[in-house]
């Protein structure tokens, strides 16, 4: 019904029309079967110039996206698939009972993708309403700070798009930035020892070395764990330090950094330095390496999870 109810909306905006009546006043009796063989050819051309005008629509997109970010020296990104599109559609249908990222079941809108079977990494969503074309959408949206990372966010590979007719603002549109699951893990742990390094040298600091094995591992194994505890106390009851002697480090603890929905190194380092207590445990004189953890679960409260564990 739902697919229905979208395609007799999408055929109406097409014709340009306030009003259109698809209906049963102007049929005249037929029987049974010839009735059914006329709702079927008309399915068959009402779906038909639909996936052309979700084609179109999301052609426009991907051009003028690419052409943004090829301003920025940023490489192209690719429209995603028929899973992809279909998980932006349903937010962009959501939207018009909960004009938020917040969806109306309550949780946070990078959920859509696990509900739809897709293992990419969500680095936001734009969306709009109230405007006619992708152009129009666009336009507002590099206006707009956030918005205008999203679409100009280096690590993303793929856009989904979603358009839905109807409800209060008649036109709203979504747009969905990923990539694939685990593809920055390894980068993003030097990109945040870099800055790190940059800030504490801004202090007249030497920089850290980048944890072993053991404590890269402690820090994933913490990473994961404030997925579903967010706090510096383990699901376990113990203290965030306790996991360095799980993973058999032996220096000293000096501090661990945790954080939540940040969807970049930067991001996430912006946001400790300007926090006091983060601040100080980047910039502690007596820190000596650091191990940095990453997690994404699309069914966390937050998708992005982060860790920093410094030793001494």
């Amino acid at each position: 019904m739902k697919l229905e109810m979208r395609t007799l909306k999408n055929i109406a905006a097409a014709a340009m029309t306030l009003a259109v009546v698809f209906g049963a006043s102007s049929l005249k009796p037929v029987t049974a079967n010839a009735a059914e063989a006329s709702v079927s050819a008309s399915i068959e051309e009402e779906n038909s110039y639909i996936s052309f005008q979700d084609e179109a629509y999301q052609n426009e997109f991907l051009r003028r996206v690419n052409n943004e970010r090829a301003k920025a020296g940023l490489k192209p990104v690719q429209l995603g698939d028929s899973s992809h599109n279909n998980a932006a559609q349903e937010r962009a249908e959501e939207l018009a009972v909960s004009y938020s990222y917040v969806r109306p079941n309550g949780q946070r809108d990078f959920t859509i993708f696990a509900e739809n079977g897709i293992d990419d990494v969500s680095v936001g969503e734009n969306y709009i309403a109230g405007v006619s074309t992708p152009d129009a959408a666009v336009d507002q949206w590099m206006n707009i700070d956030f918005a205008r990372e999203r679409m100009l966010n280096a690590d993303v590979t793929t856009m989904s798009v979603g358009h839905y007719e109807g409800g209060v603002y008649n036109n709203y549109w979504v747009l969905i930035f990923s990539y694939p699951e685990n593809s920055y893990t390894s980068n993003y742990r030097q990109e945040v020892l870099d800055l790190v390094n940059a800030e504490r040298a801004k202090y007249g600091l030497q920089p850290l070395v980048m944890g072993d094995a053991k404590l890269t591992a402690a820090a994933q194994q913490r990473a994961e764990e404030i997925a579903t505890v967010n706090s510096h106390v383990r699901p376990n009851g113990t203290k965030w330090y306790t996991v360095l002697s799980e993973y058999g480090v032996t220096d000293a603890a000096a501090g661990e950094n945790a954080a939540w929905g940040s969807v970049s190194p930067e991001e996430v380092v912006n946001a400790w330095m300007n926090s006091e207590g983060h601040r100080a445990n980047i910039l502690d004189p007596e820190a000596r390496a650091m191990g940095v953890g990453y997690y994404y679960n699309s069914s966390s409260t937050w998708g992005h999870q982060w860790i920093q564990l410094f030793t001494k």
